[in-house]
């Protein structure tokens, strides 16, 4: 597995772990649980986010669009 295939990877996994925190979201009655699942929602689009510009310089340096 090369490192672009790694990154694509990273990505789906920070997609899946969004997923079941907006569903943990959905569900949470109590503010603070709310709270807690927006929090980490967050964290993961951030981590999608760094992981997509990788993977972008990653195509560029190996000369792929």
């Amino acid at each position: 597995m090369d490192l672009v295939e790694i990154l694509s990877s990273a990505i789906e996994d920070e997609c899946a772990a969004q997923r079941k925190y907006e569903e943990g979201l959905a569900k949470a009655e109590e503010p603070q649980t709310k709270m807690v699942f927006r929090q980490l929602l967050e964290d993961e689009k951030r981590h999608e986010t760094i992981l997509r510009e990788r993977l972008n310089a990653m195509k560029q340096i190996q000369g792929e669009t």
